[in-house]
């Protein structure tokens, strides 16, 4: 029952094409949670490996609307602040056919978080694996178990979790599809 005048089409046209590889950024400590560490925005074909951020106030390392993703062998340190706001190790937000491979992830609130926004370019997030990580959330603030090292939002399918090690949990498990396998 829709017409074509009900439905707006969009075309990435500007996208981001980034290689990133062995250095460490040291952030500066924000309060509240407000300093992204790296944040690939609108990309296609981007590498990040063996990367290190350490200290980010809010995601360590953030890929938003971006699709072909390789997250090589990174860590993310905890900055050591119990504030919960968007204090996170790895977000993937409204993005497609990402890997991450290896790496160590830490936060307060939750080491690796799926999910995103809405608005134009906020597709659900498809096709993301997470392989052999070690994911840690450190917060005291709130009871660390029932926030989860691991948060799916339900803008997410065909997600695939393997052979992971988690200390602290799976906080949220939306979407469609999602996978946990080999995962301790």
């Amino acid at each position: 029952s829709y017409k074509s005048t009900d439905v707006s089409l969009y075309k990435l046209s500007t996208y981001t094409s980034c290689f990133m590889k062995d250095f460490t950024l040291k952030c500066a400590k924000i309060t509240p949670s407000v300093g992204l560490g790296i944040r690939v925005n609108q990309g296609v074909n981007c590498i990040l490996e063996n990367v290190k951020v350490v200290n980010a106030s809010a995601s360590g390392i953030e890929i938003n609307q971006s699709h072909n993703v390789l997250v090589n062998n990174c860590n993310v340190m905890e900055d050591a602040s119990d504030d919960f706001g968007t204090d996170y190790g790895l977000s993937i937000m409204n993005s497609s056919s990402v890997l991450v491979n290896g790496g160590y992830y830490s936060a307060s609130r939750h080491a690796i978080t799926i999910g995103g926004l809405d608005g134009i370019g906020a597709v659900p997030n498809r096709n993301v694996k997470i392989i052999g990580t070690s994911c840690h959330t450190s917060g005291a603030t709130l009871d660390a178990a029932s926030v989860g090292a691991l948060d799916i939002h339900s803008n997410s399918e065909h997600i695939l979790f393997r052979n992971c090690t988690v200390n602290g949990g799976i906080g949220g498990l939306g979407g469609d599809n999602i996978t946990v396998e080999g995962c301790h």
